[in-house]
C-alpha cells in the first residue's frame, strides 16, 4: 500500500512538471521569467515576473524571445505586479509577442516617463499603470479593446493619451485623478467612469480645483499651499516622492485619506490648528518623516495614519485626541518616545505594533499595553509614567513588559488589577 501511494505521488509530480504548472523563475539578461508558461499556445512561452520581489530600474526592453538551455521561448505575458513600485524604473519597451499585461503590473512606478505598448496587447488590466505619476503621454495600440477599472488612475502628469476606435469598454475610474487630461480625449459612450472636464489650475507644482488641492506635479520638491485652500483631497500628494516640504495654511480644515501617502522624501509636517482629524493612511509610508506636529484641534487619528513612518523618533498625541485607529503608527521603527493623552477612549488594537524602538511611554489612559503596542514591543519598554487623571490600572495592564525598570503611579490611582505587573522581571 505504501509503495502504491508513493508511485502515485511521483506520477502526479511528473505530470505537473510536464504540464508546466510548476514554473521556474529564471534570470536572463537582467529580466526574470517564468519559463514554460503557457498563454494559449503549444509553443514554449515565457512570462516576465518580479523575480520574487526584486525591483527593476533604468530602461527596460522586454524582448520577443529568450533562449535558455538551448531552448527558445516566446515572451507572451507580463505577470501582474511584475514591476509594481519600481521607483527607479524610467522607461519600458514591450515586444510584439506580449499578449497580456497583468493587473497592477506597473502600478506605483512613479518615475516611469515612457511606455511603448505592443500591437498584440488586447486589454489594459485593472490598475496596470495606477500611480505612475511621472507618465505624461500614452499611445494605446489598435489591438486593445478594453481598458479596465483604475488602469491609469492617479497618473497626475498624464496630459496626452491616444485611444483607438478599437476600444469598446473603459472601466470605472480608469482615469480618476488624471487632472491634466481634457474631457474630449475619449468617446463618452464607451466610458463607464463618468469622466468630465475638470477645471484645474496649475500653480507652483500644485493642481488646484477651486478651494481644494487635488494633486501635485511629480517634480515638485517644496510647496506652499495658498490661503484660499480649505481642503486637501484624497491622494492629492500620493507618491510625490520628490516632495521635501509643504506649508499648510490655517485655512485648511480637512486633509483626505492617503493625502501624503508614500511621500518618501517628506521630512517634517506642521498640521495647522484648523484641522480636526487625520484620516486613513494620511501619511502612510512617509519613510523620511522625522517630525510631525499634531495640534490640539485634532480629535481623531485614523487607521494607518502614520503607518511605516520609519524615521519618526518621538510622538506627542495632544490631549484633544479621543481616538486612535488600528495600526495608526504600525512599524514606526525609530519611534522611541510616545505620549498618550488622558481623554483617549478608543485606542484600537495594534496602534503601535512593530515600533520596536519604543522605550519610554507617558500613559494617560487605562489600557492594556500589549493590546496597544503588541507583545513584542511591550517587552522592550523600560519606563512608564502614568497620567494623574488615571484612577485604575487594569488586569494584566503591564504583563509582558519584561524590560520595565521604572513605573510612576500617581495618587489618583485607587485600584490595581490582577496580574497587572505579571512577568515584569
Amino acid at each position: 500500500m505504501k509503495t502504491s501511494n508513493f508511485h502515485k505521488i511521483m506520477m502526479l509530480l511528473l505530470m505537473l512538471m510536464v504540464s508546466g504548472v510548476g514554473y521556474a523563475q529564471t534570470e536572463i539578461d537582467g529580466i526574470w521569467y517564468n519559463l514554460d508558461y503557457t498563454y494559449g499556445s503549444e509553443e514554449p512561452e515565457a512570462e516576465v515576473t518580479s523575480g520574487d520581489g526584486r525591483c527593476y530600474s533604468g530602461d527596460i526592453v522586454i524582448p520577443s524571445t529568450v533562449i535558455y538551455g538551448g531552448k527558445e521561448y516566446k515572451v507572451t505575458c507580463i505577470q501582474g505586479y511584475a514591476f509594481r513600485d519600481c521607483d527607479n524604473l524610467n522607461s519600458v519597451v514591450i515586444s510584439d509577442n506580449v499578449k497580456r499585461i497583468g493587473q497592477s503590473a506597473f502600478s506605483g512606478c512613479s518615475n516611469l516617463s515612457s511606455m511603448i505598448i505592443s500591437e498584440t496587447v488586447t486589454n489594459i488590466d485593472y490598475y496596470t499603470f495606477h500611480g505612475c505619476s511621472n507618465l505624461t503621454s500614452v499611445v494605446i495600440p489598435s489591438s486593445v479593446t478594453s481598458i479596465d477599472f483604475g488602469a491609469f488612475a492617479d497618473c497626475r502628469s498624464l496630459s496626452s493619451i491616444t485611444i483607438p476606435s478599437s476600444v469598446e469598454y473603459i472601466g470605472e475610474n480608469a482615469f480618476s485623478g488624471c487632472y491634466m487630461l481634457e474631457s474630449d480625449f475619449v468617446n463618452q459612450s464607451k466610458c463607464k467612469c463618468n469622466f468630465t472636464a475638470i477645471d484645474v489650475e496649475q500653480k507652483d507644482g500644485l493642481l488646484l480645483k477651486g478651494n481644494e488641492v487635488v494633486g501635485c506635479r511629480a517634480w515638485a520638491t517644496s510647496v506652499t499651499i495658498p490661503n484660499s485652500v480649505t481642503s486637501i483631497k484624497d491622494n492629492a500628494f500620493y507618491d510625490c516622492q520628490k516632495l521635501i516640504s509643504v506649508e499648510i495654511p490655517n485655512s485648511v480644515t480637512a486633509i483626505g485619506d492617503l493625502a501624503f501617502g508614500k511621500c518618501k522624501s517628506l521630512a517634517s509636517v506642521n498640521i495647522p490648528n484648523s484641522v480636526t482629524s487625520i484620516g486613513w493612511g494620511t501619511f502612510k509610508d512617509c519613510s523620511g518623516l522625522v517630525s510631525v506636529t499634531i495640534p490640539n484641534s485634532v480629535t481623531t487619528i485614523g487607521e494607518y495614519a502614520f503607518y511605516a513612518c520609519s524615521s519618526l523618533t518621538s510622538l506627542s498625541i495632544p490631549s484633544s485626541v479621543t481616538s486612535v485607529g488600528g495600526y495608526a503608527f504600525w512599524y514606526c521603527s525609530s519611534l522611541a518616545y510616545v505620549s498618550i493623552p488622558t481623554k483617549i477612549k478608543g485606542l484600537e488594537y495594534g496602534a503601535f505594533n512593530g515600533c520596536k524602538a519604543i522605550r519610554t511611554v507617558y500613559m494617560g489612559a487605562d489600557t492594556k499595553m500589549s493590546d496597544v503596542f503588541g507583545i513584542e514591543v511591550s517587552r522592550n519598554i523600560t519606563s512608564v509614567v502614568i497620567g494623574e487623571s488615571v484612577t485604575s490600572i487594569g488586569n494584566e495592564a503591564f504583563s509582558h513588559c519584561e524590560s520595565l525598570t521604572s513605573v510612576s503611579i500617581p495618587n489618583t490611582v485607587t485600584s490595581i488589577g490582577a496580574s497587572a505587573f505579571s512577568g515584569c522581571i
